[in-house]
Formats: C-alpha cells, sequence, structure tokens
C-alpha cells in the first residue's frame, strides 16, 4: 500500500494557522490583545513610533552591557544617535577623552571596541553623558543595562538581587515622561 500521496502535501498555506485554512492571512488584527497601537477605542493611546522615526537612542548604564550595545548600534546605525548614560562623572570623561592623558579610555577590555568608540565618537553619532536627566529628556528609546549586584546575606543561604541601580533608572524615566508636554 502507497500512502505517498499523503505526505506530498503542500501545507505552505498551512503555517501559523492550526485550522489548515488560509481565509484569516489577510485579515486586520489591529483591534488583537497585545496590539502595540491600541484599538481604535483608545483615543488617548499614542502608538509607537516606527524604528525609522527614532533619531536618539539613550542607554542607562555605563558598564560593558551599555556601552558596547551602543557602539555597535552607532558602528552600524550610522543616522542615529546613541548616547550612553552613567551618574559616574568619572567613567563618562574618560570614555569622552576628558582626563589627564586627554584620551577616550573604556571601563574594561574588549578586543578592538576602542576602534568602535573611536569611530562613533568622531563620527558624532555617539556619546557618553552623566547629565542623564537632560538626555532622557531628548532621546526616543531607552535601553537599561544598570547593575544589579547581589546582596549577600551572612548565614543565609539565598541571596538577593539589589536592584536600587535599576528602579533609579526607572524613576529618571518616569520623570523625563511627565516633563513631556501633553
Amino acid at each position: 500500500m502507497d500512502d505517498s500521496s499523503d505526505h506530498d502535501q503542500d501545507f505552505s498555506d498551512d503555517v501559523g494557522n492550526p485550522n489548515g485554512d488560509s481565509s484569516d492571512h489577510n485579515q486586520d488584527h489591529s483591534n488583537d490583545v497585545g496590539n502595540p497601537g491600541g484599538s481604535p477605542n483608545d483615543e488617548n493611546v499614542t502608538p509607537p513610533p516606527e524604528l525609522e522615526d527614532i533619531e536618539r537612542i539613550c542607554c542607562i548604564g555605563g558598564g560593558r552591557v551599555g556601552v558596547l550595545t551602543m557602539m555597535v548600534l552607532a558602528h552600524y546605525w550610522h543616522d542615529k544617535h546613541f548616547v550612553v548614560l552613567d551618574k559616574d562623572v568619572e567613567r563618562i570623561n574618560d570614555m569622552n577623552g576628558i582626563n589627564a592623558a586627554n584620551e577616550r579610555v573604556m571601563p574594561f577590555s574588549e578586543p578592538d571596541m576602542d576602534l568602535y568608540l573611536n569611530e562613533g565618537i568622531d563620527r558624532g553619532n555617539l556619546h557618553f553623558s552623566s547629565n542623564i536627566d537632560h538626555e532622557l529628556d531628548l532621546c526616543q528609546m531607552v535601553f537599561i543595562a544598570v547593575d544589579i549586584p547581589l546582596k549577600m546575606k551572612p548565614k543565609v543561604l539565598k541571596n538577593d538581587l539589589d536592584i536600587n541601580n535599576f528602579e533609579d533608572a526607572i524613576k529618571s524615566i518616569l520623570q523625563s515622561i511627565d516633563r513631556i508636554p501633553g
């Protein structure tokens, strides 16, 4: 008995549709739950901007994750402006080259990243700032990459995360949102 005909069916129209019909593929899903633009009944909801419309992106946290993320993004997206924010003024000054040696210095060692650092700053689409409130007022997208250390508890087997830096970042963002007119 040859049942190969069952295995030769074309399922290309069935992708993502458990019922096997393709009638749902072109339907409008704007009212679906989770739609970032909201539903037509949400008159006060402003949809998020399209990526093409975002010009300035900030990252709160000038450690390895935040700095490397912004440097790589600046390397590939020359038409966007990337800002690394950190409350450690000395760290920010070192990356900007405002130090005794007048050299840009990263707070960690990473192969070839000094090239990305200099390239981004020289091109003008990457900079570092400790003026967090001012920069948050100007940016359109925010990454959070702050340190979240462990709180060591003596004589206890379980440690907790110290989320104070994360909470401070969220508070700064919320205060910035409150300053936006409208």
